[in-house]
């Protein structure tokens, strides 16, 4: 019985990671990850997003100075239904 070999491809497609509020070091990683295209927004005092981004695949909050409120996580959830999110937090 003759054995078939798959090339491993490559892929193209990279994964689209929002990073919301996220300190400088950490968008850094995000950037220069061969895997992963960063969309870095920042959130409004009151808690709400500028605009909605399409084919978001990851979302990371970083560790604000505010608390994250359960309001702002319900929109994200509205907006991205599916998506995971990652909430930083800050080491004291």
């Amino acid at each position: 019985m003759a054995t078939e070999e798959k090339e491993a491809q490559p892929s193209e497609e990279k994964l689209n990671i929002m990073a919301i509020d996220c300190c400088e070091h950490i968008t850094a990683m995000i950037r220069n990850s061969s895997c992963a295209r960063l969309t870095s927004v920042e959130a409004k005092g009151n808690g709400t997003l500028l605009h909605r981004h399409d084919e978001i695949d990851f979302i990371i909050i970083g560790a604000p100075k505010y608390p994250v409120r359960r309001p702002f996580i319900s929109q994200l959830r509205e907006a991205y239904a599916n998506v995971p999110i990652l909430i930083l937090r800050r080491v004291e």
